[in-house]
Parts: structure tokens; C-alpha cells; sequence
């Protein structure tokens, strides 16, 4: 009798003790770092945070912001602030507002390039989701390091709109990218070059007007399921497909009309298609493209915050499996 007692209580304290210790590891709130490049230029990123941070509590994620909010400093501990100007292509008055305009966008984004070159920054989180617009970047150390957070780290990494329309100088403009490659192999030789446009999987360098896109399925995927029917979006940009590097799955196309005015006084319908959503293989983990998302119609729509969701969770899920 005294054995079948202790049997008993051995067994209960097992459930007691271990079992809500698993239960709780089990439904522990999904960790995503949400990485945005506030306040924007072309994009209102304070609005889209706001949204963000919304979507997110409703699917029950817990989320840290990396918005590079806090000054740099030096080797002297004093702040730093001169910009890394761009090059003025000739002397337009266009070309000096250019230059003035990006000057400025650099200098407001160099606190979160340096924040994003820390080495594990993405470390205990459960994905990244990347809203920013970092075109005329060209620091290849925070490139790498970014790349380096999925690729070597197993951190998988959702991408939205101006995020595949950043770090152009590794793989559109292609004197830059010439020049940037050399400097990369003087200084490591043995690394690979960090290319923004194979790490997103569909590289883009140019979109159309701010239409409305109509979405198709071209795989059933649990990232879609919510729109399986496809959707029309709000007004939004339809993004080019520069290149699709080998193993990416498109997952969703987008269809733009848009109404050109001719010379002659007629009207013609211009039909644009590219693929706005897929899946990329990336080193360990996993990535999702998607480059609908420029205004705060278009993030607040059941579609997009589906497709949001959706697509965050099989991340999560491929990369955690049960």
C-alpha cells in the first residue's frame, strides 16, 4: 500500500511540475523584432509602427522595436553626426534637391545602421520583420550583418515593400556595385559578397503609380490561406521583379491597370503583373517577400495584415516545428 502511495505522489508531482513547465514553453509569447527606419521619408514608418504594434497584439506577439533611436558615438564616446553623402550626378537644380533630400535621409538613418551592425541583435527572437527604406545605403558591414541574422544565425526574416528597395549599390547600379565588390574581397577575401537583391530572393529596383493591385495565388501556401480567393488592395505600388534568384517560390502575383492618356485624346489600358509575395531559402532559415505595403490603407487592409500574420506564423512554425 505504502509503495502504490508513493507512486502515486511521485507520479502527481510529475504532472504538477513538469508537465505546466512544457505547457508554458509551449504557448510562450512569440518573440518578433520589428525593425523600421523611423520617421521616413517616403513612407510614414511612426503611422505604420503604430499599425504594426496593433497586428501584432491581436496575433498574440510580444514585440521589440529597433528603430536605431539612440546616437552613435565614436572612439571618443562623442556623438556622431557627419552624413556619408551621396554623389550629385550632374547640376540641376533637380540634382542639388536630390542631393540635399538624400543627404539628410542619410544622416537621419546612420543611428539604425550602426544599431543593425551589432553582431546578434536579432538573438532570442522568434523572426524579424524588416519595414524600412534604406536605398542609398552603402555600408556593407551592416548589410552583411543583416543577412548574416538569418542566413548563419536561423533567425528567419519577413520583408515588407521598401525593404526589397534598399541597399541598391550591391546589385543594381552596377559601377557601384563594381566598386563596392572590389572593396569587399580587398577586405575579406573569403566572405561572400553580401548582395541585398539574392538575399530578398526577388530583387526589385523600380514600381509603378499608386493603383490599386489586384492579387492571384499562384501556390497554395499557408501564407495565403487568408486570401485565398485573392483581393483587390488598396491604392499601392506594384514593385518590378529585377531578378528571382534560383530556389524562390513565388506565392502571390500582383495585376496593375492603370488608364494612360494617349497624344491623341484615346485612352489606353496599360496591364502590369509581378510577383508581390514569395518564399526564399536562405542559409538556415527562411524568408517572406512581400512588396505590397507603401501606404496606411494598404497596411490596415484585412488582406495585407492576413497575408502579415499568415506569413509570420509558418516562419515561425517551419523554423520551431512541434
Amino acid at each position: 500500500m505504502k509503495t502504490l502511495i508513493l507512486k502515486t505522489i511521485t507520479l502527481l508531482f510529475f504532472i504538477f511540475a513538469v508537465h505546466p513547465l512544457l505547457a508554458a514553453d509551449e504557448n510562450a509569447a512569440v518573440k518578433i523584432l520589428y525593425v523600421t527606419s523611423l520617421p521616413g521619408t517616403h513612407h510614414d514608418y511612426v503611422t505604420q509602427r503604430e499599425i504594426f504594434l496593433e497586428t501584432a497584439q491581436k496575433a498574440g506577439w510580444q514585440v521589440t522595436v529597433i528603430t536605431g533611436s539612440y546616437r552613435s558615438l565614436n572612439n571618443q564616446g562623442k556623438p556622431i553626426s557627419k552624413p556619408d553623402k551621396p554623389v550629385v550626378r550632374g547640376t540641376t537644380q533637380q540634382s542639388i534637391e536630390r542631393y540635399n533630400r538624400v543627404s539628410k535621409e542619410i544622416a537621419a538613418q546612420k543611428p539604425l545602421i550602426q544599431r543593425l551592425k551589432e553582431k546578434d541583435y536579432a538573438k532570442g527572437f522568434d523572426a524579424i520583420v524588416y519595414n524600412f527604406c534604406l536605398a542609398h545605403v552603402t555600408d556593407l558591414e551592416a548589410t552583411a550583418n543583416i543577412i548574416r541574422q538569418t542566413r548563419n544565425n536561423g533567425v528567419p526574416a519577413f520583408l515588407i515593400h521598401c525593404s526589397m528597395h534598399s541597399f541598391w549599390s550591391t546589385f543594381r547600379y552596377k559601377d557601384k556595385q563594381t566598386a563596392l565588390m572590389s572593396q569587399w574581397k580587398t577586405k575579406y577575401p573569403d566572405r561572400v559578397f553580401p548582395n541585398w537583391g539574392k538575399f530578398t530572393g526577388v530583387a526589385s529596383t523600380g514600381h509603378g503609380p499608386n493603383y490599386p493591385i489586384t492579387t492571384k495565388i499562384l501556390v497554395d501556401h499557408p501564407a495565403t490561406q487568408g486570401v485565398k480567393g485573392g483581393y483587390v488592395t488598396p491604392p499601392t505600388e506594384l514593385y518590378n521583379n529585377h531578378f528571382v534568384t534560383e530556389g524562390t517560390t513565388p506565392l502571390l502575383q500582383g495585376i496593375q491597370t492603370i488608364s494612360s492618356k494617349q497624344k491623341d485624346g484615346s485612352v489606353k489600358k496599360i496591364e502590369t503583373k509581378s510577383v508581390i509575395m514569395w518564399h526564399s531559402r536562405q542559409g538556415k532559415s527562411n524568408l517572406i517577400g512581400l512588396t505590397i505595403g507603401h501606404g496606411d490603407a494598404d497596411l490596415r487592409s484585412q488582406g495585407f495584415q492576413s497575408l502579415l500574420v499568415d506569413g509570420v506564423n509558418w516562419l515561425i512554425k517551419t523554423q520551431n516545428p512541434n
